[in-house]
């Protein structure tokens, strides 16, 4: 999120997501949500996300109103696209383009969506589009961990090296918590280049530890910030040996289900998915099939799939203080 140098309000802030960023307050009353979307490494790669500063209302509206109508918005603008591109995150070269034109909130006249699920097949956006979701991923996976805490299972102080076999020694000062809050230090796997020569090929969570396990950390935890991806596939493995279960039934059944949200998942290739989009990439301002990537890979870090419409539930569900307790969302 870009900053800003008027006043602001309290931000939204989904816990493990940075692409959401934070919602701001104009002095005139308008709400604005400046969106940066690609992590540095995927803007390396070159996929490129435009950060618009959108006006997403006129009346003054409550600190709440102002966060909880900037995310509606931007769940139902996914697909909205300058060039006609669906929000679907098919490969790290992929383009998402977004517009956000001034209209009354999403809730009150449903979604306007644009552009297309299929170019090929000539197949326009609808509210029942399933869009890869990418780092969208992450806010589920924290939810998860924080789910855990609530039952016991586990705690976000708790080192990483109590549930991973073979822990190197140091990782041994590497907290839950250091992963969620993208502070751990760890060394990256997934830096452009290196990445796309593997990315199609199928891959445990075993291997994808084993291909960072190694490598010397970037800093000590805690000592600062820098995004993560390998942070959110190690919590993966834990919500995985803490449950018993696999990190897609856990989420199914733990999350998807109770709040309703039938039209989210786990991206698998195999599967038949109905009403899932296609992903493309723009070399040139020409639109091509984006690169494929093994969802295996992404995993707790990017590998979901969803509507606008269930995100937009999730906004709605989230803070009522029924799923998650008000001790637990003020930690996140």
């Amino acid at each position: 999120c870009r900053p800003s140098a008027r006043r602001r309000v309290d931000p939204l802030r989904v816990v493990g997501d940075h692409a959401l960023g934070e919602i701001l307050e104009r002095e005139t009353g308008k709400v604005r949500l400046d969106i940066l979307g690609a992590t540095p490494a995927a803007r390396q790669g070159g996929a490129v996300f435009p950060h618009p500063r959108p006006e997403h209302a006129r009346a003054r509206l409550s600190r709440r109103q102002a966060a909880g109508r900037a995310l509606r918005r931007y769940c139902s603008g996914c697909a909205r696209e300058t060039e006609h591109v669906p929000w679907s995150s098919h490969g790290p070269a992929h383009i998402a383009s977004i517009r956000w034109p001034v209209a009354e909130p999403a809730s009150a006249r449903g979604f306007l969506l644009r552009g297309m699920a299929n170019f090929e097949l000539d197949v326009p956006n609808t509210p029942h589009t399933k869009f890869r979701v990418g780092s969208i991923t992450k806010p589920f996976t924290a939810m998860a961990i924080m789910l855990l805490q609530e039952r016991g299972k586990l705690s976000v102080q708790d080192s990483i090296c109590k549930y991973l076999p073979d822990c190197p020694a140091t990782w041994r000062s590497i907290t839950i918590h250091h992963l969620l809050s993208h502070t751990s230090g760890l060394a990256k796997h997934d830096k452009a280049g290196d990445y796309l020569k593997t990315a199609m090929m199928p891959m445990t969570v075993t291997q994808l530890i084993d291909s960072f396990k190694n490598k010397p950390a970037d800093f000590k935890p805690g000592e600062k910030y820098d995004y993560n991806n390998n942070g959110y596939i190690l919590l993966g493995y834990v919500i995985e040996k803490v449950s018993g279960g696999s990190y897609e039934a856990f989420l199914r059944e733990n999350i998807f289900a109770p709040l309703k949200m039938t039209d989210t998942g786990y991206d698998n290739h195999l599967p038949i998915i109905k009403n899932r989009a296609a992903g493309y990439m723009s070399e040139g301002g020409k639109l091509f099939n984006a690169v494929y990537v093994d969802q295996s890979q992404p995993f707790a870090a990017g590998a979901l799939y969803g509507t606008t419409g269930d995100l937009l539930r999730l906004d709605q569900t989230l803070y009522d203080g029924k799923f998650l307790t008000q001790k637990t969302l003020n930690t996140m």
